[in-house]
């Protein structure tokens, strides 16, 4: 098939029940592939069954499908390995952003008078890990005193803004008891620290809350175990991390070309290695990484139709989206001779795939609502695949960043049972929850 033309002609917006713009039912893609780029893609590489044989002979793998992380870090070596510590570093890191959205709008935008005097400790750090540096230090300058049983915490944080040491804080700067860093391990302990602090001029009564720290160290920890697991692949595993990222850390550049083994695309939501270094472009050129990558990457080619007038077109993206996966189809049952129902599978990750790179990519762009359109898009998809901790602790993050939190609440009370450390985010937002619904109020009273 290699030297063929792909060509990918939008005939109408079937993911919608509205009737679509004449703009949208008449798009034809002039981006045309050369079919090589998509035989790169895994789910073609691995479209028959003999291809398949490692894995799905594998309990491994199967446990990683089924996302059951704790038996697939058991199972897994090397590279497989590395690839679930990192997506448990990047779940633990969705989840402090939803606990520092949640607790910036609970001390700050909805601050009540009786707000615990620590609460200053808790937002300083909250704004920092969402890339607030300056409000950071001038609320982390304040009395020690007045942070309570943060008060350690809270040196360590300001010495390194003060050196501008942030990126150097790993699971042994905080004086917390971890289980040693080890590849295929897990944190002895998921215990969930919480505090009781007194309300201000309330006596006896107190607010249940909790520091992201631990989940930042907690992210770390997996992260360090993943380059012990895997000490060749530094660039597979930066590439894999950089999406999930939070704003106040430095994303890692990654050398367009280097290839990465297969145990980090399998099963994955990038088609190629090409699709990785894409979308970790994207966090640093935005727009540009699309032109520059387009030659590799399917995903780039493809979203170039998706870019009208310098802004990424939900309805194209969604449009191109479903094209994709319908391509991939068609070209998986010419080389396998049939479809079988593991194929749909994989065809859906290249769907969703596609749309995590235009939501990605907007969201750079500073299109923060299409981006939110995109991502609800792919929500509708992904329930229906396998369950993704990961994508769902990222819709979690993004409505407390709304200040919505039914939802997030949802998720965690979906998830926290395989990850109790979840729970530390549950303080804040509950918290906010209670405080938006009664439009008053300190929160959890105990």
């Amino acid at each position: 098939m290699s030297g063929l033309v792909l060509t990918l002609v939008v005939l109408g917006f079937a993911c919608s029940s509205e009737t679509p713009s004449q703009e949208a039912s008449n798009i034809t893609i002039q981006a045309t592939q050369d079919l090589a780029i998509l035989e790169k893609s895994w789910p073609l590489v691995y479209a028959t069954t003999d291809s398949r044989s490692d894995f799905e002979g594998n309990p491994g793998w199967m446990a990683y499908f089924n996302r059951d992380y704790a038996t697939a870090l058991t199972s897994l070596s090397g590279d497989a390995q590395a690839r679930v510590h990192i997506e448990l570093a990047s779940l633990y890191r969705q989840a402090l952003r939803l606990h520092a959205h949640s607790t910036v709008h609970l001390f700050e935008s909805n601050a009540q008078e009786t707000d615990p005097v620590e609460a200053r400790y808790l937002l300083g750090v909250s704004k920092l890990f969402l890339g607030e540096q300056d409000a950071a230090s001038a609320l982390l300058l304040q009395p020690k005193d007045s942070f309570g049983p943060f008060a350690p915490n809270a040196d360590i944080w300001r010495q390194a803004l003060d050196e501008s040491q942030l990126m150097s804080i790993n699971a042994d700067t905080f004086p917390i008891a971890w289980t040693e860093v080890t590849p295929g391990g897990q944190l002895s302990s998921e215990s969930v620290p919480h505090h009781q602090l007194p309300l201000n001029g309330d006596s006896g009564s107190t607010m249940s809350v909790t520091d992201g720290t631990t989940l930042w160290l907690r992210s770390i920890w997996h992260e360090q175990a993943a380059q012990l697991a895997a000490p060749e692949s530094g660039t597979a595993i930066s590439a894999a991390l950089n999406p999930f990222r939070l704003p106040f850390e430095t994303h890692q550049a990654i050398e367009l070309g280097e290839s990465l083994p297969v145990d980090w695309l399998f099963l994955s939501y990038y088609m190629s290695d090409a699709d990785v270094h894409f979308l970790s472009a994207i966090q640093k050129d935005g727009l540009a990484a699309v032109a520059a990558h387009a030659p590799h990457s399917l995903y780039s080619s493809i979203l170039t139709s998706a870019i009208v007038d310098q802004k990424v077109s939900v309805e194209q993206s969604v449009v191109l989206a479903s094209r994709l996966k319908e391509q991939l189809l068609n070209a998986i049952e010419e080389k396998n001779g049939s479809l079988d129902p593991v194929h749909t599978i994989f065809a859906e990750f290249a769907e969703i795939g596609l749309l995590h790179s235009a939501m990605v990519l907007a969201d750079v762009n500073d299109q923060y609502r299409d981006a939110g359109e995109i991502r609800l898009n792919m929500r509708d998809l992904v329930q229906k695949s396998p369950k993704n901790p990961l994508f769902f602790l990222e819709l979690a993050a993004w409505d407390a960043g709304n200040k919505s939190p039914l939802r997030p609440q949802e998720i965690l009370h979906r998830f926290s049972s395989d990850y109790p450390a979840l729970e530390v985010a549950r303080a804040p937002l509950d918290s906010l929850h209670i405080r938006i619904s009664r439009g008053s109020g300190p929160g959890p009273l105990h």
